[in-house]
């Protein structure tokens, strides 16, 4: 459709410029912020009202948000790769009490050998590893930012994970997101970096499907803040990560 403003992210339907609600006229689904800024009826204004988000058409052109026409609260590529290897190192640490807790269960269970032949064994990589490995990555991120709203590399950078309209976002959108990075990390990162640079929230695809922005904590409500739901969410994270990678070694070993 030549006017549309967009396609619903559950049908798929185009929205055209002059639809007058804030929802998808095939199925109903709630229009996301990016086609809602595109639409000039009074709901979807309201909705952006309330979400202190500016349309594009009233967007201050004297005064632009950042360099790009980026939403000044959103973070940007840089740092959210810095996050990321923040959260590779913690992967690490991680790994060696997890490869000590895989020890005890090899033992437990009687498998032939010892650690230092096991240690050996671990090195390998099996498909069931590595499915044991990206899944324990992907929880980690996902029921971190359920809880409280950062890994601990967002943390360490200063930023959030909220829902389009700043509040706490549910499990289901900090899984899609999640598992969206597959998509999102391809070719280094270049898949996301291009998404964003389209969105003037800065959303990369996995962002856009969970309708979730990634925030400066900054502009966080002050009740979404708490220190004691960030640290309760790493803490889940990483046992849950700790867990997977556990499994991932006991069945390198168990695999030959």
């Amino acid at each position: 459709m030549a006017d549309s403003v967009g396609n619903c992210a559950r049908c798929g339907v185009p929205i055209p410029r002059s639809h007058d609600t804030a929802s998808c006229p095939a199925c109903g689904e709630p229009l996301s912020t990016e086609i809602n800024r595109r639409l000039a009826n009074p709901e979807s204004l309201r909705i952006l009202a309330e979400r202190g988000i500016l349309p594009y058409e009233h967007e201050p052109e004297e005064t632009p948000a950042e360099p790009g026409g980026f939403d000044s609260r959103t973070a940007g590529f840089p740092i959210r790769a810095a996050a990321r290897g923040i959260d590779v190192l913690v992967s690490i640490a991680i790994s060696l009490p997890a490869t000590i807790l895989a020890f005890g269960v090899l033992t437990a269970i009687g498998r032939p050998g010892g650690p230092s032949e096991w240690a050996k064994d671990m090195q390998g990589l099996t498909f069931a590893a590595a499915v044991w490995s990206l899944s324990g990555s992907m929880l980690y991120e996902a029921f971190s930012e359920w809880i409280g709203g950062a890994t601990l590399g967002k943390l360490a950078c200063g930023l959030r994970v909220v829902s389009e309209d700043f509040s706490p976002l549910s499990f289901r959108a900090a899984l899609v997101r999640s598992v969206a990075f597959f998509v999102d990390g391809l070719f280094l990162g270049l898949v996301g970096l291009y998404a964003m640079h389209q969105s003037v929230l800065q959303q990369r695809y996995g962002d856009r499907w969970g309708r979730t922005i990634v925030v400066r904590v900054r502009a966080v409500p002050e009740s979404s803040r708490g220190a004691a739901r960030v640290i309760a969410g790493m803490i889940v994270g990483c046992g849950i990560w700790g867990a997977f990678l556990t499994c991932a070694s006991v069945s390198r070993v168990l695999a030959l």
